[in-house]
């Protein structure tokens, strides 16, 4: 029986997931996800663009800071307790990486 409420996700491999959580924890680029799992650059596209289908991000609106919150609200990430000093400096870093604007307070 389906719950109420929220949709149906279909849930990310486990590949997918590696991507997901280098590119969301650890802000990398897709040269240097490619270095560290040692795969080619055409696959880890090829993963992004399946885990931002997944979570229904439209296309106009697929960048890496939404993606993060998408994968902190599914539990595919978390957030560090206690934060390090330096984890709101690797978000900024992961928005100024993907080329969205970070707004300063």
């Amino acid at each position: 029986m389906r719950r109420l409420g929220r949709p149906r996700i279909k849930r990310v491999s486990p590949a997918e997931k590696r991507v997901l959580v280098l590119t969301c924890e650890k802000a990398m680029t897709v040269k240097e996800i490619c270095e560290c799992l040692h795969l080619a650059e055409a696959t880890v596209e090829n993963h992004r663009s399946s885990i931002y289908r997944k979570s229904k991000l439209v296309p106009f609106d697929r960048n890496a800071v939404k993606l993060a919150w998408w994968a902190l609200r599914e539990g595919y990430i978390k957030i560090p307790d206690p934060l390090p000093r330096n984890w709101f400096l690797s978000v900024e870093n992961l928005a100024i990486r993907s080329g969205d604007k970070v707004r300063k307070p």
